[in-house]
């Protein structure tokens, strides 16, 4: 009785190790979208409609940063904000479009404490990920920092917990690099020409290493300008990384 109490309270929760496959005997995983039983085959935390269904953006991405190319720009290589600015990273790969019901995943994890989100988001990005990434291992994984003010009320980095599942799949260390040392305004509500401004010396290197990575992979969560992403390569490549590639979730259209 016990037992099924427990597995009941948590239905919707995400669970891990020994415990985790105890519930889902008694209590199947249900897709995080459609809420579909997944049964004993569940593909990652999605039923595979849904999960085929995602607005993957495939070979439809800037080649610069990775982000999605809307269908009438698609002869172009470059996004449009690729094309007026300066990029301090050398390769990127974003894996799906930004859209209603994946912001809402999104937003449960980060505004409502459902940090147990992180696992089965950071399995979206795991398969193009692999791709962008089977020429060269990178050295370590790194992620766009909060300010500690903002990692003290929300509890948690979204991106450093994405970060740590990669790593764990990919058999590649995670290390903190950057650290936030100023308290922006929040980069969504302001216009994308005023986030480049806005973001400009926010970030600097945690501490100096004796030696720093040659080739780091950069999480994040959502590029939207593209802006903090940019910002981070830069201070890295100053401190020596020679090679950064970007690894966003989600990306908003490139126009």
């Amino acid at each position: 009785m016990l037992l099924i109490l427990l597995a009941v309270n948590a239905k919707n929760k995400l669970k891990t190790g020994m415990f985790s496959e105890l519930l889902d005997f008694v209590y199947p995983q249900l897709c995080l979208l459609c809420e579909t039983h997944l049964g004993f085959d569940k593909p990652l935390y999605f039923c595979r409609p849904c999960f085929r269904n995602l607005p993957w953006i495939g070979k439809r991405a800037c080649l610069q940063c990775g982000r999605y190319l809307a269908a009438s720009i698609h002869f172009q290589s470059q996004c449009k904000i690729c094309q007026q600015t300066q990029h301090f990273f050398t390769g990127a790969c974003s894996a799906l479009q930004f859209d209603p019901t994946l912001k809402e995943l999104l937003f449960k994890m980060k505004y409502s404490g459902e940090w147990g989100l992180a696992k089965p988001l950071s399995v979206l990005l795991l398969h193009p990920l692999r791709k962008a990434l089977s020429n060269s291992k990178p050295d370590c994984i790194t992620f766009v920092p909060l300010h500690p003010l903002r990692h003290k009320e929300r509890g948690f980095n979204q991106s450093e917990l994405m970060a740590k599942h990669l790593g764990k799949s990919l058999g590649i260390h995670v290390k903190s690099l950057i650290s936030r040392n100023r308290w922006d305004a929040v980069q969504a509500n302001i216009s994308w020409g005023e986030r480049a401004k806005n973001i400009y010396n926010s970030f600097e290197i945690l501490k100096k290493e004796d030696e720093m990575p040659e080739h780091v992979l950069l999480v994040d969560d959502v590029m939207t300008s593209g802006s903090t992403l940019n910002e981070c390569s830069k201070i890295l490549r100053t401190a020596g990384c020679t090679r950064i590639t970007l690894a966003s979730l989600f990306s908003v259209a490139g126009n």
